[in-house]
């Protein structure tokens, strides 16, 4: 067997934004092909570590963020390791723009 793969990946990231309240939209490029990179707001049961996209007081909005979230889920089954701005707690998503 040849030997594996190892690459250290050239990574720039446009200022990510957010775009509605509780989800944030950026640009990653990977050897500078565009990514998208989308950031959800999670709040985490500090006793369960389940993650749940809080309710600020707008029901649609809220509907829209968890529709987001769960489509994730349908993707990547679990608990995801979050990231944390301004004190705010996100899970992210990259995926490949379209030709």
């Amino acid at each position: 067997m040849d030997k594996a793969l190892q690459i250290v990946p050239s990574l720039s990231v446009k200022p990510v934004r957010e775009v509605e309240p509780g989800y944030l939209l950026g640009t990653l490029f990977i050897e500078g092909v565009e990514h998208h990179l989308e950031l959800i707001e999670v709040v985490e049961d500090s006793q369960t570590g389940e993650q749940q996209v809080p309710d600020h007081g707008d029901f649609e909005q809220w509907a829209l963020n968890q529709q987001r979230y769960e489509e994730m889920q349908a993707a990547y089954d679990g608990i995801y390791y979050p990231v944390r701005f301004d004190g705010r707690t996100f899970v992210c998503r990259v995926h490949p723009y379209c030709k």
